[in-house]
């Protein structure tokens, strides 16, 4: 089991990530293909987990969208309390149980457990 270190350091990384967010919201084409590249909404947790945030205005109205994978053997998915804790910190207001969840493949390297949540 992998360690989840969330410091300082980190913590600004999401502040800026969740700020890049509101600055350029994505719009989903028909296709579910984003308009934007996603590098800059990235961060890299230490112990190896990769982190994307964007916001995105869906056909049914706006949410807010992390994807969460972790290095190493690609059928890994992070546990669901590393994905509950990362939600926090990107100021997600429901827990698991209440999001959108899917697992999807996270280029043709990975997997990653992708989680919605409706902005009010």
């Amino acid at each position: 089991m992998r360690m989840l270190l969330i410091d300082e350091n980190i913590r600004e990384q999401i502040k800026k990530v969740i700020a890049r967010a509101k600055e350029s919201v994505f719009v989903i084409t028909s296709n579910n293909e984003y308009t934007a590249p996603l590098d800059e909404h990235s961060i890299v947790i230490p112990m190896g987990v990769t982190v994307t945030y964007t916001e995105e205005k869906q056909p049914v109205g706006l949410y807010r969208h992390l994807s969460i994978s972790v290095d190493g053997d690609p059928k890994l998915l992070p546990q669901p309390h590393v994905c509950e804790l990362i939600m926090k910190e990107f100021g997600f207001e429901n827990d698991m149980s209440e999001a959108i969840i899917k697992m999807l493949p996270c280029g043709k390297v990975r997997h990653a457990v992708n989680i919605w949540e409706e902005i009010k």
